[in-house]
């Protein structure tokens, strides 16, 4: 920055024709003035008392003033005066980022601590169980069931965490990509104490660009020590984004522990919902918690480069609170999508608080959406259990066709054919009346029905189409030929199998 105003001070000293004898520095405003003169004196030579310059003399003076206009502007842009000196605060109501956001004085209170790579800027608080979050308390992250996790997040691995050892991520980067630039500068940690009486949230800063390196290692620390990790998006996003600034200071990887993405698990589990999955919106619609007033995601990047440019940390106060938040709802999340399913009988979550709104995340569309992702898992006796629940709560017809689907699978004809038959009474779905037409053919012999269903149409196209209708065609024909055929009377039928039997008898 020293070095740019050099140069525009260098630059105020030259002319058109060169270099030039320093004269006493004169204002922006009073050479501006005397420039727009200048046209006046030179096209009036014949006005009396007025000298007449020459033309180069007054391009001079108006690239001089045109420069001087430059350099002002240039300062205001980087909140300096000409001489170098900070410009002071603006009232309020400017637009100033100074004042915009948040105290210019204002420091975080950030502890240094020496490491073998530099100094790790960190904040740290501590979190009762009984901490709310909307819904959930955080202590319900201990009680929740590994098992029902590792099934919903399609992540076996998971079933074999103790909870209590689990690590929950965010980061607030300068970029939203996942390439090599982009630097995390603000990465949230938290984890249940050794003794196990509390949350501990650890946000490590990274304050100067130079101690990247001690921050790195201090994620590598509380990684090594976790037995999972949880983050939202962070398969995608916050991990590889870690990874790639360890390949770029030339660092070991992270050592291989299983992740929980739980927005992969919400987005199944709310797959018929139309709301956006951000985790804002899913605090609002499932924790039914509202974090108050909070900084749009595309400012968080700007007001870190901000204070690389001016050292003002006055602005980066809400980017603390936010990331805040983000892990502190990571743990409520967790345990509440976690909670262990109860009876059909019985009252599987609560309701909030002085509403008559049931909780979303256990809602009969989640139930029978919770049933399909165990189905696709492969627990078939876990994913009937939730389908009969999601029934019992009142579904409709959709968790009729999931416990049918379900009970395929499992082998339970009977059960999916009665499935199958209230699904399609309701809904035309080509897929459903394919499987009837299968279950009649080929569990009740029933071609006759099946071609029924199949006239209607399947999701069968061109051939295979063609052919099952030709072979429940042929099969029907002979069924009725052998309807109508008589049967012939018990007492002219052979009393033997075989002809040659009675030979065989003894005498």
């Amino acid at each position: 920055m020293s070095s740019f105003r050099r140069k525009l001070a260098r630059l105020g000293s030259l002319t058109p024709e060169g270099p030039t004898e320093q004269v006493p520095a004169e204002s922006a405003p009073e050479i501006a003035s005397r420039a727009v003169e200048l046209p006046a004196l030179s096209a009036a030579p014949d006005s009396p008392g007025r000298p007449v310059l020459p033309e180069s003399i007054v391009q001079s003076q108006r690239s001089a003033a045109h420069l001087e206009r430059l350099r002002a502007r240039l300062a205001r842009a980087l909140n300096r005066d000409i001489t170098g000196q900070a410009l002071k605060p603006k009232a309020s109501g400017s637009r100033s980022p100074l004042t915009t956001w948040g105290d210019a004085d204002g420091r975080l209170e950030t502890t240094a601590e020496p490491t073998p790579w530099g100094l790790c800027h960190t904040l740290r608080k501590t979190y009762r169980f009984d901490h709310l979050v909307g819904l959930a308390t955080l202590g319900h992250a201990l009680h929740a069931s590994p098992a029902l996790l590792s099934l919903l997040g399609l992540t076996p691995a998971v079933a074999d965490c103790a909870l209590a050892g689990a690590l929950f991520l965010d980061t607030e980067t300068t970029g939203l990509g996942t390439g090599t630039g982009n630097v995390p500068f603000l990465i949230g940690l938290s984890w249940v104490d050794q003794l196990g009486k509390q949350v501990v949230l650890e946000q490590l800063f990274l304050r100067d660009p130079d101690d990247e390196v001690a921050m790195l290692e201090r994620v590598r620390e509380r990684i090594e020590a976790c037995e999972l990790i949880v983050s939202y998006n962070g398969k995608s996003f916050d991990m590889p984004v870690i990874r790639n600034r360890l390949i770029m200071n030339q660092l070991e990887p992270l050592p291989d522990r299983p992740e929980l993405d739980l927005l992969h698990l919400v987005r199944r589990v709310h797959s018929r919902r139309s709301w956006r999955k951000s985790l804002t919106v899913v605090e609002r619609e499932v924790l039914v918690y509202d974090r108050g007033p909070d900084i749009p995601g595309e400012e968080v990047a700007q007001r870190y480069l901000h204070y690389l440019r001016t050292g003002a940390e006055g602005g980066l106060g809400a980017v603390v609170s936010h990331n805040d938040s983000d892990v502190l709802s990571l743990v409520a999340l967790l345990g509440l999508y976690g909670e262990p399913l109860a009876g059909p009988q019985q009252c599987v979550t609560a309701s909030p608080p002085n509403s008559a709104r049931p909780a979303a995340h256990r809602g009969a569309a989640e139930l029978a959406a919770m049933a399909r992702v165990m189905k696709r898992a492969g627990d078939l006796d876990a994913a009937l259990d939730v389908a009969d629940l999601a029934v019992h709560r009142g579904v409709g017809v959709e968790g009729r066709r999931t416990r049918g689907e379900i009970a395929k699978a499992r082998g339970d004809k009977q059960q999916a054919l009665a499935d199958f038959e209230a699904y399609a009474q309701q809904v035309g779905d080509p897929y459903v009346r394919l499987e009837l037409a299968k279950l009649y053919e080929h569990f009740l012999h029933a071609p006759e029905r099946a071609l029924q269903v199949v006239e209607l149409g399947t999701a069968e196209n061109g051939p295979q189409d063609a052919h099952r209708r030709a072979r429940l065609q042929r099969k029907a024909s002979a069924k009725a030929e052998s309807a109508a055929t008589p049967q012939e009377p018990l007492a002219t039928q052979r009393s033997h199998p075989c002809p040659g039997w009675a030979r065989l008898q003894p005498r």
